[in-house]
């Protein structure tokens, strides 16, 4: 069984994420010990988030963010950073409402008509 190496994406998202958690912890003036404490996890776990060296469960993004009283937005990174460079701009898709309709309800074939 072989453990995979996290690429350079996951790699910078997890530190990115770190950060934002640091920053947020520190500007709420929360200790990691407290933060364990209210997440019902080790103090080591906080640490390792923190460093980018693991990276939080949803659910624990959520309960941290309840915590910390701060948005989500806030703790997620960009995705322009996780790829280490600026990705480009898409231009707005413009839809038409018969477009919409027909990907909601796509037209019948020749078969389904005839049945």
């Amino acid at each position: 069984m072989s453990i995979e190496k996290p690429t350079y994406a996951e790699q910078s998202f997890a530190f990115e994420l770190g950060k934002r958690l640091k920053k947020s912890r520190l500007a709420c003036k929360v200790s990691q010990a407290a933060l364990a404490d209210a997440l019902e996890v080790h103090r080591n776990r906080i640490y390792h988030w923190e460093t980018g060296e693991s990276i939080m469960s949803l659910h624990m993004a959520l309960k941290i963010v309840g915590v910390l009283r701060c948005d989500l937005n806030c703790l997620l990174p960009s995705s322009s950073f996780v790829w280490g460079r600026e990705l480009p701009k898409r231009p707005p898709q413009r839809y038409s409402s018969r477009s919409v309709a027909e990907e909601r309800d796509p037209p019948l074939t020749d078969s389904e008509r005839s049945a």
